[in-house]
């Protein structure tokens, strides 16, 4: 399962990884796919789940705790960044 979160600004590597291993150690094992800054200013960052624990809203719902995500989903078909 892909999850899509926006942050606010430029890409954020450090800011990223923190991210995605604080997601993992809640909703089990994760991997970044791909990070993209637009013109916006808004980044999009892709989180893969193998085996997720948990639902595609959950895991959405941690990452909208965080105060610099702007919104998170699970991806449909051709999103992703």
């Amino acid at each position: 399962m892909n999850i899509l979160y926006v942050y606010e600004g430029s890409q954020n590597p450090e800011l990223e990884k923190a991210i995605c291993q604080d997601v993992a150690a809640h909703h089990g094992p994760a991997r970044q796919l791909g990070s993209h800054s637009a013109e916006d200013g808004l980044t999009t960052v892709t989180l893969a789940f193998d085996e997720p624990a948990g639902e595609a809203e959950d895991i959405a719902q941690t990452l909208r705790s965080y105060r610099r995500i702007v919104d998170a989903a699970r991806c449909s078909f051709g999103e992703g960044a």
